[in-house]
């Protein structure tokens, strides 16, 4: 295998080893930098009753506060896609286990909250988005549950 000069294996030789490789086109899309209107998008379609993450502030509160925190948070999201490196606090989540019934003895008897930064959503969103749109054709149709709308037990009913 021939590797580049970050260490990596080339695009190319994973693309023969991937039975629906991902086209040229579709790598510059998801390769392409990202921009300040796709991250304050991402912020206004997260959800603004989730739990605060380890850093206090929720969704609501960047929302809120746009104007002030926007460009900061903007320069924080596009460093990490230019450096792969961002702040140990940024990358900080709480798992919580919440009881869903009372005396809770099994692990299904609980439901688990994480509760990760803002910043590392806005991250982890980009990466969601851009992925989503090439998963379609990367993806087997056989492998039904990676593909958002497609479920298992359609093809259960088909067999």
């Amino acid at each position: 295998m021939s590797w580049d000069v970050q260490g990596r294996p080339l695009v190319r030789e994973i693309q023969d080893a991937i039975r629906h490789p991902v086209k040229e086109e579709q790598v510059s899309f998801l390769s392409r930098s990202v921009t300040d209107l796709e991250i304050r998008d991402i912020l206004f379609s997260l959800a603004r009753d989730k739990a605060l993450g380890p850093d206090g502030f929720s969704v609501e509160f960047f929302k809120h506060n746009c104007e002030i925190v926007g460009q900061l948070v903007t320069a924080a999201a596009k460093d990490f896609f230019t450096t792969s490196n961002f702040l140990r606090e940024i990358n900080n989540t709480i798992l919580a286990l919440v009881p869903k019934v009372p005396n809770a003895i099994t692990v299904s008897d609980y439901m688990l909250v994480t509760c990760c930064n803002t910043i590392y959503k806005y991250i982890t969103k980009v990466l969601v988005n851009r992925v989503a749109v090439v998963l379609q054709d990367v993806i087997s149709h056989f492998q039904s549950a990676f593909v958002k709308g497609w479920r298992i037990r359609d093809h259960i009913l088909m067999a």
